[in-house]
């Protein structure tokens, strides 16, 4: 994610390894990026940060994918309800860094991947396996959004 040419935090999309991408994703993508950089970029801003929180948590809530919100050193932001419930995990995540949900096998793929992330504007797709609240591993496709970020 992007604001003032300064990257100020990563969008990460993800589906079930047996699912397949949606054809609509690029369309959310495209209207909920440039909200989530700008309230990144302008979080000082007092005023329209509520207005945008909300419309970004609906837009978060309304994708049938997987949404996490990572800021710049890979901590939750924000997650969709989609990202709660195969995870089986409460709204309250905000905070927790990412690595801390990354099955131990995947641990130095994700780290290499997060990296590379800071230093280019896309992955076009990777694997990573995560552990549930339930001790589950569960396998998802993440995508930083080819087309928008």
């Amino acid at each position: 994610l992007m604001a003032q040419s300064r990257r100020v935090g990563a969008l990460i999309v993800a589906w079930r390894d047996d699912e397949e991408r949606r054809p609509d994703l690029n369309l959310l993508l495209g209207a909920v990026v440039p909200l989530i950089a700008a309230h990144l970029g302008y979080a000082n801003q007092a005023g329209a940060l509520e207005q945008a929180d909300a419309a970004i948590d609906d837009l978060f809530d309304a994708s049938p994918n997987m949404m996490c919100q990572l800021d710049r050193v890979g901590r939750i932001v924000r997650t969709n309800a989609r990202f709660r419930a195969e995870m089986s995990m409460p709204g309250d995540v905000v905070g927790m860094p990412l690595i801390w949900l990354v099955h131990p096998a995947w641990a130095e793929r994700f780290k290499a991947l997060w990296n590379h992330l800071l230093t280019v504007d896309r992955v076009e797709s990777a694997r990573v396996d995560l552990f549930t609240a339930e001790s589950k591993r569960l396998a998802i496709i993440q995508t930083s959004g080819n087309d928008t970020c």
